[in-house]
């Protein structure tokens, strides 16, 4: 408020020492004629004399009233350039391209929040399997931590590969929720780097598929077998980038994006269990 009454204060008198300087120029012109007839002077020869004589004093009036008035209008455009930019600051600042919104940091949060509950349900529902599995049975533990990570992912649907002794190969070792007669002989095993599977195993980078087709996968249901809508693939590898298991997870819809990134933070975690039981198995 204080602010704006003095700049308020510095226009006016801005504006009132412009007004005062053309009056002060008009009164000095207006001086020589009072003057001369003061003192009762009519030769127009002392005219000439008196307005050679105040001819600098002239020069500097009429030069401090144009410069006042350049002033006044300089100051104006300043202002009014000046509000423009300070405008374009304000709605800058209430919302910024840099900053996210309420909105968004509301979502990030909750993101943030459902990935943290997430990856506790899963590391409670693999050490619940866990604890209730045989710890000499390498096949048992395998399969509980499988049936867990179907369980908290809420998939319909599964298959779990385990590598070879040479690592050279994988072999089907559990399913979930799959009709038996969607598999043959040949189809229990592949070798890295061979198929869509072994690619994946060998790169470890997931892949995520929409639109499955019908003859690829079947889910076993109480009402007959269903179709999936997304397949996951995802490799579990250890701290050597070694795919300790592999694993097919079929939705009926989309895969939500919290599930994958729970599934890449507790990667290792996973992986570590299962390295242990691979020895075993083979």
């Amino acid at each position: 408020m204080i602010r704006k009454i003095l700049q308020l204060a510095s226009y006016v008198l801005a504006i009132a020492s412009t007004i005062l300087g053309a009056l002060s120029l008009v009164v000095f012109l207006n001086l020589k004629t009072e003057l001369l007839k003061l003192v009762n002077i009519t030769n127009y020869n002392t005219f000439i004399e008196f307005d050679n004589a105040f001819k600098s004093k002239y020069i500097v009036f009429g030069a401090f009233t144009v410069c006042s008035l350049l002033a006044i209008v300089c100051l104006l455009i300043i202002v009014v350039g000046k509000y423009e930019v300070v405008k374009f600051i304000y709605i800058e600042k209430q919302q910024p391209e840099w900053q996210p919104s309420i909105a968004a940091s509301k979502q990030e949060q909750s993101n943030s929040e459902r990935l943290r509950l997430t990856v506790e349900c899963f590391n409670k529902k693999i050490e619940a399997s866990l604890h209730n599995s045989v710890p000499e049975d390498a096949y048992s533990n395998v399969n509980q931590i499988f049936n867990a990570i179907c369980n908290a992912t809420s998939a319909v649907a599964g298959i779990c590969y385990i590598p070879t002794s040479d690592g050279l190969s994988f072999r089907q070792i559990s399913t979930f929720a799959v009709l038996a007669n969607n598999f043959k002989d040949k189809d229990k095993s592949f070798t890295i780097n061979s198929g869509l599977l072994g690619q994946v195993a060998k790169d470890l980078q997931y892949k995520v598929f929409d639109n499955v087709p019908s003859n690829y996968l079947n889910i076993e249901t109480s009402v007959g077998s269903l179709f999936p809508e997304t397949l996951l693939i995802f490799p579990f590898s250890d701290v050597n980038n070694q795919c300790t298991m592999l694993v097919e997870l079929a939705f009926l819809l989309e895969i939500d994006e919290t599930l994958i990134k729970a599934l890449s933070e507790i990667n290792h975690q996973i992986a570590g269990k299962i390295v242990p039981l691979e020895a075993q198995l083979q």
